[in-house]
Formats: C-alpha cells, structure tokens, sequence
C-alpha cells in the first residue's frame, strides 16, 4: 500500500499540475467503484494522449467496468496507449508500463479473437512490440537518481516486459503465427524467467524436465520450479511434488512430495489432489501429518519456510 501510494504520487509530481491530478483522482476515483468520475477525468485526458489513460479506459471497455462491454472501443484505447511514440522524454518512463501493457493486451485479444477476428500474427506482433521495448531494461538501465518511486515504476514496466517475453515463449512452443520451434521458446522463456516471471519459469522447467529445445535435465528442471514455487506459482509446486515422489534430481521423499502437493493444490494445481491422495496411502499418519503441517508453514510464511 505505501509502494503504491509513492508510486501515485509520483505521477502527479511528473505530470502538469492539472493532468497529474485529474490521472491521480481517476485512480482513486477507480479503487472506490466511482466509474463515473474515473471516466470524466480520464476521457480528456485520453483525447489528450495521456497513455495510462488510454490503456485505462481500454480496461474499463474491455471489462464492462462503469460502461457497457465494448470490445471494439476497447480495442481502439489499446492501440492508441500501444502506439505512442511521441512521449515527452522527461514523463517516458512514467508511462511505459501503461504502453507496454495495452501492447500485451492488444496481442492478447487478437490470440484470443476478442473483439477481433483471431490473427495469431497480430498477436506476436504486439507481443514483440512489448517484450523488445527499448524503454525500459532494469540490467542496462541505470536508475536516475535513489527516488523510490521510480525504482517502482521501472521494476513494474520490467516485469510487463518480462510477460510479454513469456507470450512471446508460448508462441512458439505451441506454434501460433509461426512454426513450432522449441529452441526460440526456450530464449524467450529464459529471458523472461531471469527476470523473474514466475510463468516463464516454470514453463522452463518444464522444457528442461521434457527435453524440448534443451538435453533433458532434471537439476535444472528442478532449479526453475522451485524459483517459480516460491512465487506461488500452482503449476510448478505441483510439478515439485512429482520430483520429490519419483526422486527426480534429488533424494526420494514423500513428505516433501505431499508437501508440495498440498500447497499446489491449494493454489489450484489440476492433478495435486488425486497426486497428493496417492502418496498419501504409501505414507504413514505420522508422515502424512508432518507434511500437512510443513504445507501449511509454507503457506503461511509466503513460501520461505517450505522443507524441514
């Protein structure tokens, strides 16, 4: 809640006086459900070219948020916030995650066919736009200055790119605008990952773990999962489980495999509950409650206290 509050207040500061505070007041206006005003302070300045205010308006169309659902006025707020290029260069940086954002939800909608007709093309096409932005790129660009609420604005706009690298992965894991190609996927997943994409990463530990693109390679299959688990990603602590069981890279160990299969299935993992049953009848009560109860320290500490 502070992070957030500097973060608004800095884009007041930055703005001109009469934008800043009719962006910041939309905001807040937003947060309470007050759709009207958010709406009357962003319009003008959306015909004005404010970017997050465009993206805003785009969000608000698109999820039927104090208007009627419109796709199509959606999609032209996307592409208006996606396109800019004429940004002051001294407020770039303060709306880059807005850009980038409304270039990954643009790609979105045309993968999805939302208000579109589907055109996997299009839809790299915005998602390279975002993920190649040469805005923002935290291991190259040095922060100006030690202002919090600029080490906020560049770490968020770093890990939109960071998403948008992760779609990039995706499509050409699964072949959509262009030819399958594991090896492309697998760049795409590794830069999004270092950057601590908790999706990427499990995505990667997957590849490692099926040797798609890379030599199979359960230890590094197992380094990618669990960065991702400690994030609370469902899939990867599910996908720890079935390590721990079949002694994948490490020792064998039910506990640790249940553990995890609890916490994965908590989170929404599909198969952790019929996994977790399984275990559970070759463990015995001691064993099972031991890892109920590591299941829930894990939970409770935010995924830093998950083991023995």
């Amino acid at each position: 809640m502070k992070n957030s509050t500097i973060f608004l207040a800095f884009l007041i500061l930055l703005s001109s006086p009469a934008k800043g505070q009719d962006f910041g007041k939309g905001l807040a206006a937003l947060s309470k459900n007050d759709f009207a005003t958010a709406l009357s302070e962003w319009v003008p300045l959306a015909n004005d070219g404010n970017t997050s205010a465009q993206y805003h308006l785009g969000i608000m169309y698109r999820n039927g948020k104090g208007v009627s659902k419109d796709y199509t006025e959606a999609l032209k707020w996307f592409r208006l916030a996606a396109k800019q290029d004429n940004i002051d260069q001294h407020l770039k940086f303060v709306f880059m995650s807005s850009n980038i954002n409304a270039q990954i939800t643009l790609g979105k909608m045309y993968e999805d066919g939302q208000g579109v007709s589907q055109d996997y093309t299009e839809a790299l096409k915005w998602y390279l736009a975002a993920a190649n932005n040469d805005v923002v790129n935290v291991e190259y660009v040095p922060i100006v200055g030690n202002g919090l609420a600029e080490k906020i604005i560049r770490y968020r706009a770093a890990s939109d790119v960071a998403r948008a690298k992760f779609r990039v992965g995706l499509m050409y894991e699964n072949a959509r605008g262009v030819p399958k190609d594991y090896a492309e996927a697998m760049k795409w997943f590794s830069l999004a990952a270092r950057q601590g994409n908790a999706n990427a990463q499990e995505r990667l530990g997957i590849m490692y773990e099926n040797a798609r693109g890379v030599p199979k390679d359960y230890a590094e299959a197992m380094k990618w999962f669990s960065l991702a688990a400690r994030q609370g990603n469902a899939n990867a602590q599910e996908r720890l489980g079935i390590m721990y069981e079949n002694g994948l890279s490490v020792l064998q160990d039910y506990v640790l495999s249940l553990m995890w299969y609890n916490v994965g299935g908590i989170n929404g993992a599909t198969r952790s509950k019929r996994n977790s049953e399984y275990t559970a009848t070759i463990m015995t009560s001691t064993a099972v409650e031991k890892a109920q109860a590591m299941a829930r320290e894990c939970i409770s500490s935010a995924y830093e206290k998950c083991g023995y």
